[in-house]
C-alpha cells in the first residue's frame, strides 16, 4: 500500500477542477456535495491526490461523529462512457473491513478532452438493503451503481433487458456496466468468493441522485 493511502490509482488527470465541498450531517449519514466549477487553477492536480485529500476529510469528519472509518481507498471499478468520458469508483479500502462501519465512496469522471470533469460522493453507515443509485452527467450520461448495505459480496450478477453481466463489489460497491445504464429496472444476484448466491434482487429501480 502506498504511504498515501491509495491502492490501483488510475491515471493521473491533467485537468484541474475547482470544488467547494461542504459537509451535511443528516439521518446519520455524512453526505458531501460537490459544487462543480469551470476547469483552472495553478497547476494540475492527480485525480489520485485529490481523491486521497477527499477521502482523508471523509475520514476526520466521521470520526469527530463517532463513526470509525479509514482514509485509506482503492480504485474499485472504472469504465469507458459511449461518448469516451471514463468513469472511476473510488472507495474504502475494502482491508479494513466494511460491517457497520462508515464507509465512503467517490465517482470521478474524467471527461477525456471533452468538458469538464464531473464528481460526486458520500460517505456513511451502510443501509440494511441493497440499493442503486443513478447520477446523470452531461460529460458521461447516465451512471448506475449499486451499494450492497451489510451484505459483503464479492461480485453481483446483473440481469435486465434480456442481457447480463458478472460485476466485481468492492466494500460494498458495484457499477452497473456503461452499456446497461440507460436501463429502467435490474435484477441483481450477489454471490460469495465462491459463486455461492447470497441474495436476489429482482425489479429493482435506481433512485436519483445519491
Amino acid at each position: 500500500m502506498e504511504s498515501n493511502g491509495v491502492r490501483n490509482a488510475g491515471s493521473p488527470d491533467s485537468m484541474v477542477a475547482r470544488r467547494a465541498w461542504r459537509t451535511v450531517l443528516a439521518v446519520g449519514a455524512l453526505l458531501f456535495v460537490p459544487v462543480m466549477a469551470a476547469c483552472s487553477g495553478p497547476a494540475p492536480v492527480s485525480q489520485a491526490s485529490r481523491v486521497s485529500s477527499l477521502f482523508s476529510e471523509a475520514a476526520a469528519h466521521l470520526h469527530r461523529d463517532g463513526i470509525g472509518s479509514a482514509s485509506a481507498h482503492v480504485l474499485a471499478d472504472s469504465a469507458r462512457s459511449s461518448g469516451g468520458s471514463i468513469v472511476n469508483l473510488w472507495v474504502t479500502d475494502p482491508a479494513y473491513g466494511i460491517g457497520a462501519e462508515g464507509r465512503c465512496f467517490y465517482l470521478y469522471v474524467d471527461p477525456a478532452g471533452h468538458g469538464s470533469p464531473f464528481s460526486a460522493g458520500r460517505c456513511g453507515m451502510p443501509r440494511d438493503r441493497v440499493v442503486l443509485h443513478r447520477i446523470t452527467s452531461a460529460v458521461a450520461g447516465d451512471i448506475v451503481f449499486g451499494t450492497t448495505g451489510m451484505l459483503a459480496p464479492a461480485a453481483v450478477r446483473i440481469e435486465s433487458s434480456g442481457r447480463s453481466a458478472m460485476q466485481r463489489v468492492t466494500s460494498g460497491y458495484f457499477l452497473i456496466p456503461t452499456s446497461f445504464s440507460s436501463y429502467a429496472r435490474y435484477n441483481l444476484t450477489l454471490l460469495d468468493k465462491n459463486g455461492r448466491v447470497l441474495h436476489v434482487v429482482t425489479d429493482e429501480k435506481p433512485t436519483s441522485g445519491i
